[in-house]
This record gives C-alpha cells, structure tokens and sequence, in this order.
C-alpha cells in the first residue's frame, strides 16, 4: 500500500495527542511494511546493528513503547462497492482507525484481521495502526516464541506490520474465503466458499481451473442467498488429473483456481492434486504412529532439515531471501523441511516456493517449551490463531502434516492441546496432524550434545522419525570478526552468540590430535569439522534402516541472525562444511560404510550398503571402495532394488598409520561407465568415550513430552 510513516509515544499517549485525526503532523520517521520497528529503527541511524557484540541487548526498550503507523491514500469510491482492509500478519496487540473513526482492535501476530471499512471511505484517506506493547512474558504471547531469547535467538521481542496489509475492493459480495480440496475417488477439485452479502443476491458462482499450458476446466453453481454470510461449493470434475509431487517423485504441477462472482468479487489461489497416504513402520512399537508417507501411492523416505525464522527481524524477509536459503535446501537434495514451532507461521513466499520446487512442509504451530496458560481467554486466542493459520496455508500441496507444537508437555497443557486440535481439524479436516513433536515414535535425539554422548550413538537410536538431532558448529572466520568475536574468546561475548563452551569443547576433542584448534580459523574450523561428521553419521545410519525410520530432519538448516548455533548455513545463506556432507549423505543413490570412530584406527572392518530411494531398480552397479593414496581398493557387482537398501557385506583395510594425514576412503558406483554417485569418509575423528546411553536415556526426551 506505498509509504507508511512511524509514530513512537508513551504507552496511553498516542491516542490523547491525536495521532488517530487524518490531520495528525507529530515527528515521524519512515515505517516500511511489511516490516518491524526494530528494522525501521535501525535503518533511520536511531538504533546500531543488533547483530554485532552485544548490541540487542539496546533494543529492550523498543516493545515497551507505543508504536504507531499511517498511511494516506487516494481513493475513486463508486457507489455499491465494499471496501476492507486486510492485514496479512500484525504484531501483536493492534487498533485501527480510517479517517479518524474507530475500527476495533485485533490480538495476535498470525491470524488475518479483516476489517470492513466501507462507510469511512472516501477520496482522500488516512490509516492510523496503533501497536500496544506486547506481553513481557513469552508463555502469555501468542507469537513467535523464539523472539523471547533461545539456545541459538537473542532477545528482539518484535513489533510492527510483519506481513502484507491489502485494500480488499469488491461488490455487495465479498468472497471472505477459498479453500480447495482434491477429492481423488471422485476426480474432483472441490472449491469450499465463503461469502459475505452485503444485500440479498441472486446469481451464479463460477469456479475456473487452469493449468500452466492455458488447459480450463470450469463449473458453476446457481444461489439464491439473503444477505450475511454463506457457505457454497463447486465441484470441477479433472478427468486427467496432472499430479503435483515432491520433486523426487515426479513434477510438482500447479493448477490456478479462480471463483467468480459476476459483478461483485474473484479470489483466486494456486492448488495442487496431491494424496497422501501415512502406514506404519516394520517393527514399530505399540502405541507409536505410522511414520511412513505416501505420496499418490509412492512411498518416500523423508531427508530434511528443521527450518527457523530466517532472520530474527523477520518482517524484512522478502522472497529473495527465500529463494537463496531454499535453494541451498534443494542442492542439499532436501525434500522435506520442518517450520519448527517456535518460530513462524512464514510469509506466503516460503509455501509459494516449496510448492514450486516440489519441497514438502511438516508445520508445528507457534507453541514450544513451555506450560501455557488456562484460562479461557488464552484458549479462545489460541483457537482463533491456530484457525486462521490453518485457513492461511492449506491450499498449499507441499504442506503435508501439521503438528502442535515443539517440547513441550501434553499432560501440562491438555486444554490447549485439545483447543488447537479441534481449530486446525476444523479448518483443515483431511490433512494429518501430529499431537507435538517428540511424540509417538517421533524421537529428538539428543543424547549427542545435550547428554555429551559419543557420535557413534546415534547408531543406537531405533525411533520411527528422528526429527531433530545436530551440534553446534561456528560460522567462518570472517563472519565472526564481523560478529565482534575474535581470539583468544571473550567468552561472555562468544556465549552471547549462543556458544555452549562445555559441549563444543567435548565434541572438538577427538579432533585435536590433527587439527590445530588454537587460533580463530583452527577453532572455527574443528566445529565446523565436528558438526559434519556427526550428522553424517546420523544421517547414514537412519537411511540405512529405511523404512523402520521414516525419515531424518536435522536440526538445523537456517539461523536468525549470525551467530554459534547448528545451522548447516549461516545467517547469509554461505554452506558451513556440513552442508557439503549432508548434500552428499542425502543423495537419492548413496554408497555407505559404518564402521567404529575409533582415534587413529590401523584399519577397519566396514559394512558396506548401499541406498537406492529411486522408484527404479539398479542393475549391475560396480560400486568402487578405495583408500585414497594407496593400491587398497575394492570391487563389487551388484543389483539394487527400487526404493531399497541392500547389505553388500563387510570389507576390510588395513594400512600404515603414519602417514601424513588421516586416511581417506573414496566410495563411487558406477553403471555401464557413468557416475551415478560417491562418497567419501576422512578418518579423522575418532571419540576415546566408552558410554553409550541406554536404550531409556534414548527415550527421555520422548518422556518429557507425553
């Protein structure tokens, strides 16, 4: 809607010095929407960067005030035309005023607010959005959690118009909402219509689908409704229907919808035809659920990662700066990311970009960590954000699961999880939904890290979905320069960026004998080496047990804001070394070794697999095993399944220890000549710890959340 200018006052102020009137000229600086204060503050030279030193600890201040933002326009109004604002995302506590006439509040950063404004309209007009500091607590706001202070987010408790605002226009027939539905039995796109009639009308509703060769399909239906608001659906029968998929499987085909009111109003949105089918896992446990996808029929083992608000001022974020950061999710041969539950419901570039690049989403709801309130005025916020998140997102394919939240507890918070369940079913009856995250076979394992246990245990963890596991690791050199952290540490400044000294130390350790990790490059460069073996590691063994797993989403891809944290990318989007080796471990066609992290072994005895999650079969595959800078070397022939793995055996090196450099082992398979895949492990890490948790230390993040 152009140019908004920004207001700041006491809290109580605003209103009393008249920053509501159209006639209003108090002091000003520009307020960019979508956006937050903190970004306006820092652009206008009031506030540093928050993102260097401990300069976010200046901005306390910022949610305390009294925000406002207005905006003028110009309007040719014609008779019998309804005019709405609708604001996409407000953050948190907001009032409206339309040429100096109140026009109610609204609560909540995640739910639409849309306000009819038709009798306050006229040619020329002034918005006035007043911003009410939010809680001081996170357990009593319901927005994004991770703005309050987490193991990897400063403190930026956000305010502002995070998401679009839009003058909705239409005629005495408003369609307030559109969902699409793929109804496969019956060959059908079912279009679910809500309308608001300003007068009572009589016509015809017609719904258009459109492909991207120009190929329409199109139906309608006659009603004759009072004024008020209406239900009505149109059924678009699709013959032929051209599937969308996860990129692995097939093409992820988009279909335009359009439903018209003749005269009055059209909506449109992007749909895609898609089923989902969920089974359970060979030797599941009893009470876990089925952790095995299917999409139209196809059977996918799930390789991703678990996606965090991509910058902790998050209302700058535009499509560009998804693009980059899914794009590297897409060269990592990701087809799954999990928006993790205490950051956002994102802006409609993220879901628009996954659908197009076939990138499927497992949403938590904005719940994490904590024991929330009971009372009924929590719960009724509760109930209108997770509705209107639901309405906001469901007609996009790639989204194939929601879940409640993330950690925290189903016995301390019964109520609410059974309020957002009956307001996400409600809003979205046919999509899967998952209590919370660990539950029910879906494991967070981390005895890696938080328990201090050895790399090599990951090989133990025997969950259904393992969708967290990870470590720490820094970014470059240079970018923790830019952060204002050099060497030797600051070490209160390095836990400022979140470092947890205790535990990076322990998983540097192995590493010491060949890497020198006493300079800034030598440290940065361990953590990074560390983080890459461990999700190795990980990830290997859980495809290996492809489909008792379902799948692997490790934590993390993204950050916020630079800093020590498991992000695979840094905050600009640049790989960390683990990227590089979760690429590899992630292809589609994988030769692995699992053998012991022993320090400086004489040799191994290796099982060699190989991982085919291909939906063809693989016929004479040479698969090639070599110890680089030595005559040892290994040939197999073999077939491999579709969508399989197969156990090739045990090979075994043996080799002098005193050479330059750690030995690296070289994998490559090969058919008739043509690369198909490689791999590669450098034994350099290997962890002198004995322990290995138990099968119920494995589970105690599961029994925290039950």
């Amino acid at each position: 809607m152009g140019e908004w200018s920004l207001h700041e006052f006491e809290p109580g102020r605003g209103e009393r010095e008249g920053a509501h009137r159209v006639g209003y000229e108090g002091p000003s600086m520009v307020g960019r929407v979508p956006g937050n204060v903190q970004d306006d503050l820092v652009r206008g030279g009031r506030l540093p960067d928050p993102y260097v030193g401990e300069n976010a600890r200046g901005f306390d201040w910022v949610p305390r005030r009294e925000w406002w933002y207005r905006h003028r326009f110009s309007l040719g109004a014609q008779e019998h035309h309804r005019y709405h604002l609708l604001f996409q995302g407000v953050d948190y506590r907001a009032s409206l005023w339309v040429n100096g006439f109140s026009h109610g509040t609204h609560v909540g950063m995640f739910s639409p607010w849309l306000v009819e404004v038709t009798a306050a309209v006229e040619g020329e007009n002034t918005i006035a959005v007043r911003l009410d500091p939010p809680p001081e607590k996170r357990r009593h706001a319901l927005k994004c959690q991770m703005s309050y202070r987490w193991d990897f987010a400063p403190r930026l408790v956000t305010v502002g118009l995070w998401d679009e605002v839009w003058l909705v226009e239409s005629g005495p027939v408003l369609i307030r909402d559109l969902a699409a539905r793929w109804e496969p039995r019956e060959k059908v796109l079912r279009a679910q219509v809500e309308l608001d009639a300003a007068v009572d009308w009589r016509g015809r509703l017609r719904a258009v689908l459109t492909d991207a060769g120009g190929v329409a399909r199109e139906s309608a239906v006659d009603l004759d409704i009072p004024m008020g608001r209406h239900q009505a659906v149109v059924d678009i029968p699709v013959e032929e229907p051209r599937r969308w998929n996860p990129w692995e499987l097939g093409e992820p085909h988009l279909y335009y919808l359009q439903v018209q009111v003749p005269g009055s109003d059209a909506a449109g949105t992007r749909v895609g035809l898609v089923e989902t089918a969920r089974e359970a896992n060979p030797s599941a446990w009893r009470g876990w659920d089925p952790w095995v996808f299917r999409f139209n029929g196809e059977r996918l083992f799930l390789r991703g990662a678990n996606w965090v608000p991509a910058d902790s001022l998050f209302g700058r974020l535009r499509r560009p700066d998804y693009e980059r950061l899914l794009g590297r999710a897409r060269e990592a041969n990701m087809n799954v990311l999990r928006v993790w539950g205490g950051g956002l419901r994102e802006k409609r570039e993220f879901y628009d970009l996954c659908d197009e690049m076939g990138i499927l989403v497992w949403q938590d709801l904005p719940f994490a960590c904590k024991t929330y309130p009971r009372s009924e005025s929590y719960l009724r916020l509760a109930e209108q954000e997770v509705g209107g998140i639901a309405r906001v997102l469901r007609n996009h394919p790639s989204l194939f699961l929601w879940c409640g939240g993330n950690e925290y507890s189903h016995w301390r918070n019964r109520g609410l999880f059974e309020r957002i369940e009956g307001a996400c079913r409600g809003a979205d009856p046919l999509r899967f939904y998952h209590p919370s995250s660990p539950r029910r076979g879906d494991f967070h394992n981390w005895t890696v890290w938080h328990l201090f246990a050895p790399v090599e245990s990951y090989r133990r963890d025997m969950g259904a979905m393992a969708s967290e596991f990870g470590l720490q690791a820094c970014p470059r050199p240079e970018t923790l320069q830019r952060m204002g952290l050099g060497w030797p540490p600051d070490k209160g400044l390095w836990r400022f960026h979140k470092i947890s000294w205790p535990k990076m130390k322990r998983y540097i350790r192995p590493l010491r004998p060949v890497v020198p990790v006493d300079s800034l490059a030598g440290f940065a460069g361990a953590a990074q080496r560390a983080q890459a073996v461990a999700l190795k590691t990980a990830i290997e063994h859980y495809r290996s047990r492809k489909y008792a797993c379902g799948g692997c989403l490790l934590w993390m891809f993204n950050e916020p804001w630079p800093c020590i944290s498991w992000s695979i990318v840094e905050h600009d989007g640049t790989p960390k070394m683990a990227w590089e080796e979760v690429r590899r471990s992630y292809q589609p066609i994988l030769p692995i070794l699992i053998f012991p992290l022993r320090p400086n072994p004489p040799g191994v005895v290796a099982r060699l697999k190989v991982i085919n999650d291909l939906r063809r079969p693989l016929g004479r595959l040479n698969v090639e095993v070599e110890v680089e800078g030595t005559p040892l070397k290994h040939h197999l022939m073999c077939d491999v399944g579709p969508d399989s793995v197969a156990d090739l055996g045990d090979v075994k090196f043996v080799w002098d220890t005193r050479g330059p450099r750690p030995p690296r082992i070289h994998l490559r398979i090969m058919q008739a000549g043509r690369l198909l895949s490689e791999n590669r492990y450098i034994l350099d890490y290997g962890d002198r710890v004995s322990w290995f948790p138990t099968r119920g230390a494995l589970g105690v993040f599961q029994r925290i959340f039950e």
